[in-house]
């Protein structure tokens, strides 16, 4: 397992509003470094009507490999995204 970050680091967000309550990130994050992958899950609060913004930000990340879409976001995210899963 790794235990430790860089500046190679992988990053998954998980985007909701409110996102306080979310229980995955430190789960997914152990899971993935359970994996050997170098990668974190990181919460990012954004509102409504900021969404199409933020993804917009989020596709210039080079170090960003995805995005786990949460309440409110489910369905307005669905046409700003590349490509989804059930997952």
């Amino acid at each position: 397992m790794l235990d430790t970050f860089s500046g190679a680091t992988r990053v998954i967000y998980i985007v909701g509003d409110p996102i306080a309550q979310v229980k995955s990130p430190s789960g997914v994050t152990a899971m993935l470094r359970d994996r050997g992958a170098d990668a974190v899950v990181v919460p990012a609060h954004v509102a409504p009507a900021d969404l199409a913004t933020w993804v917009a930000a989020t596709r210039l990340m080079r170090n960003c490999d995805g995005v786990i879409v949460t309440v409110p976001h489910k369905f307005a995210a669905g046409p700003l995204c590349d490509g989804v899963s059930a997952q």
